[in-house]
């Protein structure tokens, strides 16, 4: 049975509380005290949730969230505000990773908002995970909760709120560059408690271009280590040649460029910038392990190969911008620029969309350009119907 501290709630609230955790099948022990007795109550027993209404007040009582860290860091508090303080852009730091809900709703309301906040309270232990996965799944979720990661020797600390990444440590890093490093443990193991009590948030940058520059500086790392002195034989006495890995890039401008547009864009899957002459990947970066970006650039230079055919022979006087292919789930961009290279960008569907996309890479266009052309990459023939080598295949 769930235990709560109730603080100067009002009889009426207390018992719709109750209530509302009943049918939801989540039995409560309540207890109620006011304001002046709440860190004495809770130095006396143990809660799993702690719901106070301020009222008129703009702060906690004192040594309510002293007591909170110090007897109960991973009860969830739920603070009970009027509109003015939980609209206000200057709410004290305090309230950082507490949920904060107006006390102007209508009674069943607020004991269904509170009944969803004690749901999302999360323990457990997992061993041997992989971790963006499951940083992701919390984000889905929209879970609030702490997470001790350990891999190798190293300890780091992650924390949600709400389904975002509110605060990384590990060792004398803190925010966005301890959250890269944490992302960047390929197996680790796991514990998860409530989300404490947080002072203010750390975390500066979108989880997608976290998770995508840990695995980029991963990839890194793996690439800069030395080859092993034999090689590996297959079958038939011939040398087994290893996989090619275009998940990851990050050298020169073009995977600063890259970096910015995942950062620009919500709901980011995957990126690859391709020579068009060539078909050489210059940078890619993918979400989607099972997303082939060198095969989608394939493809993708073969249907602007057909399309500027199509415009040459229907005559037409347009060039050529975008081709666009939206899905149920995803849409796909290909962007060609006349300075020989295309952009093939994935995005989630649910999350963006073409204007969004576009309006992305045409902030960061020239910045592609430049790039192109501090590689030498050849100038493709202008024109409505100028010409790119068709691709191909084998069969």
């Amino acid at each position: 049975m769930k235990a709560i501290l109730a603080v100067n709630l009002e009889e009426a609230l207390t018992v719709g509380l109750a209530a509302a955790l009943d049918r939801r099948g989540l039995g409560a022990r309540l207890r109620s005290v006011p304001s002046p007795k709440a860190a004495e109550a809770l130095r006396e027993g143990s809660y799993d949730l702690v719901v106070i209404d301020l009222a008129e007040q703009a702060v906690p009582p004192a040594g309510l969230l002293p007591a909170l860290a110090e007897v109960s860091p991973d009860t969830c508090l739920v603070v009970l505000a009027g509109s003015a303080v939980v609209q206000a852009p200057d709410r004290p730091a305090m309230f950082d990773g507490i949920e904060v809900l107006e006390r102007a709703l209508p009674p069943e309301d607020l004991s269904i908002r509170i009944a969803a906040a004690l749901q999302r309270g999360v323990k457990g232990h997992l061993e041997n995970v992989g971790l963006a996965a499951f940083i992701q799944l919390l984000a889905i979720e929209k879970e609030s909760c702490t997470l001790e990661v350990r891999s190798a020797g190293r300890t780091g600390t992650v924390r949600f709120v709400r389904g975002d990444l509110w605060d990384a440590q590990v060792g004398a890093k803190q925010g966005d560059e301890a959250a890269i490093e944490i992302f960047g443990w390929e197996t680790v193991d796991v514990d998860m408690s409530g989300v404490g009590q947080q002072a203010r948030r750390t975390i500066t940058a979108s989880l997608t271009y976290l998770l995508i520059e840990a695995m980029r500086r991963r990839d890194e790392l793996v690439r800069d280590q030395p080859a092993p002195q034999t090689a590996a034989r297959g079958e038939g006495g011939g040398d087994r040649q290893p996989s090619k890995q275009v998940t990851a890039g990050g050298h020169g401008s073009a995977g600063a460029v890259v970096g910015a547009l995942i950062r620009e864009l919500e709901g980011f899957i995957a990126v690859c910038l391709v020579e068009a002459a060539t078909g050489r990947t210059v940078e890619a970066r993918t979400m989607r392990a099972d997303l082939d970006l060198e095969l989608a650039s394939a493809f993708s230079r073969e249907s602007l190969h057909q399309v500027r055919e199509l415009i040459g022979a229907l005559r037409l006087s347009s060039a050529m911008e975008d081709l666009l292919f939206t899905f149920s789930d995803e849409v796909h961009l290909i962007r060609p620029s006349a300075n020989g290279f295309f952009v093939y960008l994935v995005a989630d569907r649910a999350q963006t969309g073409y204007p969004q996309m576009r309006a992305a890479l045409h902030k960061l266009w020239p910045a592609f350009e430049a790039d192109a052309l501090s590689r030498g990459l050849p100038r493709q023939a202008e024109g409505p119907g100028a010409a790119i080598s068709p691709v191909t295949r084998d069969r």
